[in-house]
């Protein structure tokens, strides 16, 4: 199988360094997955180091994220791969999870993903937990398929009335996802008038935060079902705040789990990159 990593980068490149590190390992502790990590940054250093550890990627500008994650799907669309995860430049994914998600990747779901996550800040080694009713953007998985028809839309007519939640009279003219189209198409019911294609956006092009439930209502306009896989409190996905966030540290409840606990379920390299990065600005 082979299981793309996206995400974006913008600055941060210690952070970004140790990101990749976590990829690495996710390499070795998987080979018989095929890692296809793909980023889209916007500046040079960050190309940079990408392609240091050979990362495919490409260059956006930064004005819009929605615009910029959007336009990396779509360049991520030319490459082979069956399921695409998501995490951001600041993520850490515990080689467990990839294991959790087996018999999802088997059974083919559509969408999966965990709700809950921990956040280390790197300034001063504090923890902190967070879980959701929805399942996050950092370590949610996406088959392939769903993107194909993504945003594809049918006009059709329908050709006989149709009483359900809602009653559809002979001759009422909608507007379909794919999805919801495919169901009727295997029928007489409805003649297809028009097909507007789709498109790779997952995203709000014109959004610069809350990424993850705007894209979830994207998911769910597709009649595309997210499950929630539940892992507890286990530290599947680690996502380390530094000196510059969408979302700040404080923000989180605070837990009795400390640092050195914690970032044991991952490698040495991307526990000493964390404190490094502390210490370098003083703390």
């Amino acid at each position: 199988m082979k299981l793309a990593i996206f995400f974006a980068a913008y600055k941060r490149l210690p952070i970004l360094k140790i990101c990749l590190d976590g990829i690495e390992r996710l390499k070795a502790a998987h080979k018989d997955i095929e890692f296809v990590p793909f980023c889209v940054y916007s500046n040079d250093d960050e190309g940079a180091l990408l392609k240091k550890y050979n990362v495919s990627s490409l260059k956006f500008c930064n004005d819009f994220l929605g615009a910029k994650k959007n336009a990396g799907l779509k360049a991520l669309m030319g490459l082979k791969w069956d399921y695409m995860m998501e995490i951001g430049s600041d993520d850490l994914v515990n080689d467990k999870l990839i294991d959790v998600y087996r018999p999802y990747f088997n059974e083919g779901e559509e969408s999966f993903g965990v709700s809950s996550c921990y956040f280390v800040d790197a300034l001063t080694g504090r923890v902190a937990f967070w879980i959701n009713n929805y399942a996050i953007g950092a370590g949610r998985c996406i088959k392939r398929s769903v993107f194909e028809n993504f945003n594809k839309k049918y006009v059709v007519i329908f050709r006989h009335s149709v009483t359900g939640t809602e009653h559809v009279g002979k001759g009422a003219k909608m507007v379909l996802t794919y999805k919801v189209a495919a169901k009727y198409m295997n029928s007489d019911l409805v003649k297809v008038q028009e097909i507007i294609e789709g498109d790779f956006g997952l995203w709000t092009p014109t959004k610069q935060s809350a990424l993850d439930a705007d894209s979830a209502f994207n998911l769910n306009a597709n009649a595309v079902n997210i499950k929630i896989v539940d892992v507890g409190r286990e530290p599947m996905i680690v996502d380390i705040k530094s000196t510059q966030n969408i979302h700040k540290f404080t923000r989180f409840e605070q837990t009795d789990i400390g640092f050195k606990e914690l970032l044991s379920n991952f490698s040495k390299k991307e526990s000493d990159g964390i404190w490094k990065y502390g210490q370098a600005r003083g703390h």
